[in-house]
This record gives structure tokens, C-alpha cells and sequence, in this order.
């Protein structure tokens, strides 16, 4: 999940499907028990009480990555060791990623704020995942030029007409890339 990420989201069923009204929605995990409710919206905050504004939540990987709005970035474990912090780091001005003092998330429960949520509508969860491109785990537009073995100048532009910016060692999400990719007819390797 990420601020200003617009797409369908997968929610646990809640007592009633009218529209969002302030009510806390719980995201679908594929463990949760009953049944699902889908609706779309777009991400305007998310939110933790330790650690505060976050940007993106990246569960595409082995560990989970989380990145804050004060340009840190982190590395949770979700299984062998749940809640454990193997690697923090933020980028400097030049891009070079700066390690930080790794901590040990003790809550892990995160508000999320959307800008608009449509009504939700009962799904068969099975049929909705498998349904879904699968993620993948955020890239620099260097990394996406490598993937390619295309300039970097076309990437660079095609992110700056997204409002992305120009900086190439800036991780943009899954969502992002996919995006990129599209605009510049490139198809996946």
C-alpha cells in the first residue's frame, strides 16, 4: 500500500457495505476468517503511532519493506522472527543509501486514510487475487532502465509527467513502474 496509490482494495466483510463513512475497514490478508468486500479508492495518509506519516508498505518481497516519510527505510521480518528490524537506512542527497539505527517495531497496527473509497461490493476473494497482476518489489529508474537496456532519459521523463520527479536512484513503487512501463510500450522481461 502506498499514499496516493488509487486501485481496487480487498477488505475483511464488514457489518455493512454502504459507502466509507469513518469506520475502520480491515485490509484482506488471505488468513482473515468470513468473507470480502472490495472497493476503490486512493491512499491519502497512512499512518503509525511510533514512527508516523509512512509512504509505502512493501509486502512484495521476503521481508516487508517500509518506507517513512522522513526518507527512511526499513526492513521488517513477517515470519522467522515477526516484527524484526534486520536493516534501516535512508538515501542522501546524492542517492547513496546512509544506514540507520534498526529498531523493533512493537505494535504493528497502521491507520489508513483514503481520499475517497467507492461503495463496497461483496467478491469471492479466491477468484479476486488470482485475478490480480502479480506485485513486485519497488525499483530506481536505474534499475528499470537496466531491466530493459533502455536510456535512462525516456524513464526519467515519463516519471517527471507522473508528478514522480527526476531522481533516478529513488525507489518508485510496483504500481509506479508498472505505470512506466505501460506509457513507454515496454514489456516485461
Amino acid at each position: 500500500i502506498a499514499v496516493r496509490l488509487t486501485k481496487e482494495f480487498i477488505f475483511r466483510e464488514p457489518e455493512s457495505t454502504r459507502p466509507f463513512r469513518g469506520r475502520a475497514l480491515v485490509f484482506y490478508n488471505g488468513w482473515s476468517d468470513g468473507d470480502a468486500v472490495v472497493g476503490r479508492g486512493t491512499i491519502s495518509r497512512i499512518w503509525h503511532p511510533e514512527y508516523g506519516q509512512i509512504r509505502e508498505i512493501d509486502t512484495g518481497g521476503d521481508n516487508y519493506r517500509v518506507y517513512l516519510a522522513n526518507g527512511t527505510v526499513f526492513d521488517v521480518d513477517p515470519e522467522e522472527n515477526p516484527g524484526s528490524v534486520s536493516d534501516a537506512w535512508a538515501f542522501d542527497a546524492d542517492g547513496k543509501a546512509e544506514p540507520r539505527r534498526a529498531f523493533r517495531v512493537q505494535r504493528w497496527r497502521v491507520e489508513v486514510e483514503f481520499e475517497a473509497l467507492s461503495d463496497l461490493r461483496a467478491v469471492d476473494s479466491e477468484s479476486w487475487q488470482a485475478a490480480r497482476r502479480p506485485g513486485e518489489r519497488r525499483m530506481t529508474i536505474e534499475e528499470l532502465s537496466q531491466r530493459h537496456g533502455v536510456a535512462i532519459y525516456p524513464l526519467v521523463d515519463a516519471a517527471v509527467v507522473l508528478g514522480l520527479g527526476a531522481a533516478t536512484s529513488e525507489p518508485l513503487s510496483a504500481e509506479d513502474v508498472y505505470v512506466i512501463e505501460a506509457r513507454l510500450g515496454l514489456a516485461r522481461p
